[in-house]
């Protein structure tokens, strides 16, 4: 019998339709006469114990407008971005009444030992006695912390040993007020065991005790309610305010708007089938993962809002049930995750495939949704197809569901940390404030609510709306080429990172500087000058000019780190003062890092004084050591070493940074204005860079229209701007003004002469820019400003811009604002040394070394840019000592940090608009208008799902004619097993935790088969699974057939692979696509075709450029590799060598191979290729190696056919081999991937 594929008959076009009195009258009615008896739900997937919290549907989120904000004029934008941040703000304090791990252990002493208080853990011993007869003999005495301890680790090794009785020996615990009081029993009814199996135990159940436990409300204390109930509420005030927001940017559109606002006023399944007529009703849904049970593992905070839920408004109402597949069928629809907030989709489909491309592509993306699963489930490594093919309704409240899932979440993480953290000897996490707040950081899941995720990923959505039109224009070539630059500046970005990490920053330098001189002096105790924490006494006397004795000293009092107090230098003296006399003193009591005093031979604690910390600083000399340090590890004339290391590694970076923002200069019709004369297929600025870029060095640079171009540093009253450069010919006046990270975000532009340079640097956001890339001014003529500044007005205060104008004018008399200085040799060392020098010059500035001290030569400090974002003068002692006379940035810049959620806290997280940070700090600070530095990049024509950086391989979909089916009678069970049991609804039967169904395969007899429960039956999806394997293997490798229930109520044959789109369903194309190839001179968008640069030279030439060549034809040959691995080479495009031989012995040092087969996925069983190019693996894992494939063109590589295996190839370098790159004399874009994709599983 032939059978056809299931379909659903099309529907007549439907509007959502909006609640209404009549339409919940009439959708009540229907739902009582077209309900079916038999359609299942789930009521909840709630951990058993934990409660669910509950939370009433909230109406949408409106600009809430007071007197001022109408008197202002303030946007809806504005309002709701400030409603959003009061939200964000009330939910972090909730979050912040958890109980910390410190906390609760306190509370469980406080609990076993009612009769001491104060409780100090520090003065109670636990004792251990042997007796014989009436002697009593002490045989140990331990502190109460390290007993615990010890015993918290044997409870965490076994927790489910019995603890034998020990004959002959007793135990208590005595307590003291202070170390010199006489003893007394502490009594408890507990032991130590019983103490320390609760605080091994019981902190998660304390922290699901307190989101469980009503309070008063935080807005209404005469509410008393779980904190879970106000958190949850929070929550979707919070969603319905990003909504609103995101409707008020133009981020989301109308109909999206809509379905979210119904899904948090009726966020019930009752609520919205009162509301809403059938066929007509939105549907919301979780999200869940399979883990190996029939209903799947719920994705914690996701969910789903369709436009339909399924339901027809003609009889019958549910004629496939409530379960929604996730299909082509039900758009469009919004999917919510906490790391990308709302997304707008077509359909559920394209919703499930871009969250499953998440899932899949590893990353920072692929771990925050992880976080929402069971620790189990996300730390596993075998493959599998992750996401369910559908979606079933709940009974109650979506979000409220995801609560008591991650209270379960922390449970697992406090337990995995606890482990961690107490088995090793050493550190007691009783005591180590480390210790204890890494337990605090596995019990915060603040990450699911808190929506700062939800917020940025609007920021970037906002970015790309504001992005210029001519970016959104770009060709797939173009948009491929910028691709490719970007990963090439990624790539040497990581590259130089941790070469810069082994440089320690001036705040660590100082804290082991000091803590190295502290150890000196008391070897037998640990130390952090972080904590020690010195009292500053300062007192100041004002002379009157006539005698008097009632001169009542000013006294001011503040706590410094000794690390801070270390990079002040406090043996400097203060410039006296015709009018006042101060005084300073300090006291710094010591110490360990377990907060206990350190005492000296008397048992008393060691204070230090003033004259004592003066000398341990003098000694130290942080400042002037570290600005040795950084000369050292940063030296500008390194060859080799660490310091030559660093210094080609940052040229390399910033070439492929200057690569990429030279293309998007040349795709930019605003950025170079006039035509050149002899090369007329590109612009002239475009070939002045181009020359620039292409020959670093002067020397050997060519000419343009006959003239030389020449690259300049750009000096600002003889300061040099960093990073900044002019490009021209010396003759013409236009120039090229390249400013990296520029206020606009344009990093290449023309300018018509010197005078348009000036205007653009005089603007404010300007001014702020190249502030912060200047050096600070000599100490030397800082006197000269102190004395011009205290000449000055008042209105400093208010016009901080007048401080840098009266300040620049008295230290820098150097002719106009801006000038430019030939760069002689090589650009690029030019700019690195720059860099190097501004490094060290602020490195001066935060610091005083012990030389200055002992010179007099500091009096004050002005500083440019020390800090982010610092646009204005630090004078400190202007009208007084101690009073500063300008506004201090870093402390305004600090309070934007926590209360400006406009743009900081959010865009700090976001690595595409890390760098728009810098630019908003000052110019709130500064009172300047927001200056948005959003990177300038390609943006998408429509909103595809994100998809993998490489292009994935497109999956045909099957005709829609049967597949024939195969003899699958080698996996039948006895019809026994299901005897007796009912068929269920969803064409299943269910005998204790497995499931059946019954198929007619190729043999045309009906038969039994075992199918994975974790492919719903109700999506009329079952995978068939080989009953004779192990039960201990995953069900990934034990699937054998996919089986699709027909209309009749049978199953037919699907050959849908994991992972494959149901029919109907087409792969969709990558946000940022890469062509096979990229044309060379790919047009403009104003049809000006791209400038041909010859490539700049690597930092390490030589074999590793032969990974480059240019591709000829083709050469086909197969890479397979495992599930992380995949998800490395899609992040960073190359594939890595293997450091081992075939047969797993090791390569020479400094040598490596990268390992290709001729056998194609289809060419024989999955298995029989595995054991083939792997052998027999242990363990039967035969496939965890070859989850994924790559089908790769090796033209131009020497691969070399193995002698040991027929069928395995290798090129014998130790580089990576690039999957795209730029080769040839024009520098086409080459991509070695022809497809690749997962491995589809033949047996």
């Amino acid at each position: 019998m032939t059978l056809s594929v299931q379909t659903v008959a099309p529907r007549p076009s439907e509007t959502l339709l909006k609640p209404s009195p009549a339409n919940t009258q009439s959708a009540a009615g229907i739902t009582a006469q077209q309900q079916p008896a038999p359609l299942s739900t789930i009521s909840t997937y709630a951990p058993d114990g934990l409660l669910l919290p509950t939370s009433p549907g909230i109406p949408p989120a409106t600009a809430e407008r007071n007197a001022l904000a109408v008197h202002f004029k303030v946007s809806d934008t504005e309002i709701l971005i400030d409603q959003h941040d009061n939200l964000s703000a009330t939910i972090q304090r909730l979050y912040s009444q958890q109980p910390s791990f410190k906390a609760f252990v306190q509370a469980q002493l406080e609990k076993a030992f009612p009769g001491v208080r104060p409780l100090n853990a520090e003065m109670i011993a636990y004792n251990r006695y042997t007796s014989s007869g009436d002697v009593k003999t002490l045989t140990s005495s331990q502190p109460l912390v390290s007993a615990l301890f010890d015993e918290i680790r044997a409870v965490l090794a076994d927790p489910d040993k019995v603890m034998p009785d020990e004959s002959g020996v007793r135990s208590e615990f005595i307590t003291r007020q202070t170390p010199g009081d006489s003893a007394s029993p502490a009594i408890t009814s507990g032991t130590l065991h019983s103490i320390a199996r609760d605080i091994a135990t019981q902190y998660p159940k304390t922290l699901q005790t307190f989101w469980a436990t009503p309070r008063p409300n935080e807005k209404q204390p005469r509410i008393v309610e779980p904190p879970q109930n106000q958190l949850l509420t929070l929550h979707k005030q919070q969603l319905s305010t990003l909504a609103a927001l995101r409707m008020s940017d133009g981020t989301l559109s109308p109909t999206s708007k809509q379905l979210i606002d119904t899904a948090l006023q009726f966020p019930t399944l009752a609520e919205r089938e009162s509301a809403f007529a059938n066929g007509a009703r939105p549907g919301v849904y979780p999200i869940t993962v399979d883990d190996g049970t029939e209903k799947g593992a719920l994705l914690a905070g996701a969910f789903l809002i369709t436009k339909t839920d399924n339901s027809w408004a003609t009889m019958p109402t549910w004629p496939n049930g409530r379960a929604l597949p996730l299909n082509d069928a039900n758009g469009p629809v919004v999917l919510y995750t906490p790391s990308e907030g709302f997304e707008e989709f077509t359909t559920p489909a394209q919703a499930r495939q871009a969250l499953a491309n998440r899932l899949d592509q590893g990353g920072p993306q692929t771990d925050l949704l992880l976080q929402q699963l069971p620790l189990a489930l996300q730390n596993r490594e075998e493959p599998s197809d992750d996401l369910m093919r559908s979606a079933e309704p709940l009974t109650g409240d979506v979000l409220a569901e995801g609560v008591p899932w991650m209270l379960k979440r922390q449970q697992e993480d406090i337990q995995a940390r606890a482990i961690q953290t107490f088995t090793p000897l050493g550190t007691n996490p009783l005591t180590d404030p480390t210790s204890s707040q890494a337990l605090d950081d596995s019990a915060d899941w603040s990450y699911l609510l808190d929506g700062s995720n939800a917020m940025s990923a609007r920021d970037d959505k906002l970015a790309d709306k504001l992005q210029p039109e001519w970016l959104k224009k770009l060709s797939p070539t173009q948009v491929a080429l910028f691709d490719y630059l970007e990963n090439a500046e990624q790539k040497s970005t990581r590259a130089l990172a941790p070469l810069l990490e082994r440089i320690p920053n001036i705040g660590a330098f100082s804290r082991d500087r000091i803590g190295a001189a502290l150890q000196k002096l008391y070897p037998s105790v640990q130390v952090d000058a972080d904590k020690l924490m010195v009292k500053v006494e300062t007192k100041t006397r004002f002379h009157l000019g006539r005698p008097s004795h009632n001169e009542t000293p000013f006294v001011k009092s503040h706590t410094v780190s000794l690390t801070d107090l270390a990079l002040k230098n406090p043996t400097e003296f203060p410039v006296a003062e015709s009018t006042q006399f101060t005084q300073t003193t300090f006291k710094l009591p010591l110490y360990d890092t377990q907060g206990k005093p350190i005492l000296d031979a008397d048992g008393t604690q060691v204070t230090w004084d003033t004259e004592q910390l003066k000398t341990l600083v003098n000694t130290a000399d942080v400042g002037g050591e570290y600005t040795k340090l950084l000369k050292t590890e940063l030296a500008t004339d390194a060859e080799s070493g660490p310091a030559g290391e660093v210094r080609k590694a940052w040229k390399a970076n910033l070439s492929d940074s200057l690569e990429k923002d030279a293309l998007l200069a040349e795709l930019n019709p605003d950025a170079y204005e006039a035509n050149a004369k002899q090369d007329t297929t590109t612009k002239r600025g475009a070939q002045w860079v181009a020359a620039v870029l292409g020959y670093p060095d002067d020397a050997d640079r060519p000419q343009v229209d006959g003239k030389t171009i020449v690259a300049n540093t750009l000096l600002q009253r003889g300061l040099p701007v960093q990073g900044a450069m002019v490009i021209g010919n010396q003759t013409d006046k236009a120039m090229v003004l390249y400013t990296p990270n520029a206020p606009d975000g344009v990093s290449f532009r023309e300018l018509e002469d010197q005078a348009a340079l000036n205007t653009l640097l005089d603007k404010n956001e300007w001014r702020v820019y190249t502030a912060n890339r200047k050096s600070p001014v000599k100490k030397d003529d800082v006197e000269k400003a102190y004395a011009a500044l205290k000449r000055g007005p008042i209105d400093y205060l208010t016009n901080p811009f007048k401080i840098v104008d009266t300040t620049v004018q008295t230290l820098k008399l150097q002719g106009s604002a801006s000038a430019l200085q030939p760069i002689k040799g090589n650009f690029q060392d030019d700019l690195y040394k720059q860099h190097v020098q501004l490094v060290i010059d602020k490195a001066d500035h935060q610091s005083v070394s012990s030389a200055e001290v002992a010179t007099q030569s500091k009096i004050n400090k002005a500083q440019f840019g020390i800090e982010v974002g610092m646009a204005l003068l630090d004078v400190v002692p202007v009208i007084g000592k101690g009073l500063s006379a300008g506004a201090r940035l870093a402390k305004t810049g600090l309070r934007v940090l926590r209360a400006n959620g406009k743009a900081l806290p959010r865009m700090i997280k976001s690595p595409r608009l890390g760098r728009a940070v810098y630019a908003d700090i000052p110019a709130t600070a500064t009172r300047l208008p927001n200056v948005r530095t959003a990177p300038l990049r390609p943006v998408p024509n429509n909103t595809p799902p994100p998809q993998p950086r490489l292009a994935p391989v497109v999956n045909t979909p099957p005709s829609a004619g049967p597949a024939a089916p195969r003899d699958l009678s080698a996996f039948t069970v006895p019809d026994d097993v299901i005897k007796g049991v009912p068929v269920s609804a969803s064409g299943t039967y269910r005998v204790g935790e497995n499931f059946y169904v019954r198929y007619t395969d190729g043999t045309g007899v009906n038969k039994v088969y075992l199918i994975d429960s974790g492919f719903h039956a109700r999506t009329g999806t079952v995978s068939i699974l080989d009953p004779n394997e192990p039960l201990t293997r995953s069900t990934f490798f034990r699937r054998r057939e996919n089986l699709v229930r027909a209309s009749n109520g049978e199953w037919r044959s699907s050959r849908l692979p994991a992972g494959a789109p149901f029919p109907g369903q087409t792969a969709r194309a990558p946000k940022r696509p890469l062509g096979p190839t990229a044309h060379n001179s790919g047009n403009t968008p104003s049809s000006q075709p791209l400038t041909k640069r010859p490539r700049v030279p690597e930092s390490f030439p030589g074999e590793k450029a032969l990974m480059e060549p240019p591709v000829k034809g083709k050469n086909v040959f197969y890479h397979y590799t495992g599930h992380k691995p995949h998800a490395a080479i899609s992040a960073s495009r190359n594939l890595e060598p293997s450091s081992s031989t075939l047969t797993g012995e090791a390569l020479p040092r400094g040598k490596g191979r990268h390992y290709f087969t001729d056998l194609a996925p289809d060419d024989m069983p999955t298995k029989q290729i595995s054991e083939t190019i792997f052998g027999r693996r242990k363990y039967g894992n035969a496939l965890d190696k070859m989850t994924h494939y790559y089908e790769v063109n090796t033209s131009g590589l020497n691969v070399i056919k193995s002698t040991e295996n027929p069928h395995i190839f290798y090129v014998d370098v130790p580089f990576s081999i690039p999957l795209t790159y730029r080769g040839g004399p024009n520098g086409e874009l080459t991509t070695r991937i022809i497809s690749h994709g997962k491995t589809p599983l033949k047996v």
